[in-house]
């Protein structure tokens, strides 16, 4: 199974995903069927060789990879990286499209001018709710840091039972035991 990516040209920086080899889309591509593909992708396809200039048809159309982009988890935090293609948003129609922003300063300090701009170009275009990358990874851990949590507290609750137990066992257990009779020669 390989995972589509439907991105723009910056989308490699701002997501801090390196290039391995070949080049990112750019202008000249918008009337040619180009694509980038994971490292991965490019190991399972073409073993051994160079992937760029390569060919395979998506569907209809032919598309040629004009680069090598790093393996990233983009499934999950728990799943290893999987194969993936990236394809110039201006290539497919997607409804569900993410805007990512990079940005050094606060980013809730920015939200309402993007927002503002996001209006400009198309007033009826929703703006759904700004996330931080840290809030992403932050809500995609967060059911596994519950489970550990939980985990963690009974395994406490365990431990102590089994010490204030064991303590009580011990401390009654040497006077809870029978007297022997004591028997002499005499």
């Amino acid at each position: 199974i390989v995972d589509f990516r439907c991105v723009s040209e910056d989308y490699f920086r701002a997501m801090g995903i390196p290039l391995r080899q070949g080049r990112l889309f750019n202008q000249a591509d918008r009337d040619r069927g180009v694509t980038l593909v994971s490292a991965l992708t490019a190991e399972r396809f073409w073993p051994g060789q160079n992937p760029i200039g390569k060919r395979f048809y998506l569907g209809v159309t032919l598309l040629e990879v004009i680069g090598v982009a790093g393996d990233v988890r983009g499934n999950g935090l728990q799943k290893a990286p999987g194969p993936t293609v990236y394809i110039p948003y201006w290539q497919r129609d997607r409804p569900d499209m993410s805007l990512i922003l990079r940005t050094a300063m606060d980013p809730a300090s920015i939200a309402s001018a993007v927002r503002g701009e996001i209006r400009k170009l198309d007033a009826e275009l929703p703006v759904p709710r700004f996330q931080t990358m840290q809030q992403i990874v932050s809500a995609a851990v967060a059911q596994r840091r519950f489970q550990l949590t939980l985990v963690l507290v009974f395994a406490g609750v365990a431990y102590r039972i089994r010490l204030r137990n064991g303590a009580a066992k011990w401390g009654s257990g040497w006077r809870s035991e029978p007297r022997r009779p004591v028997f002499s020669s005499w």
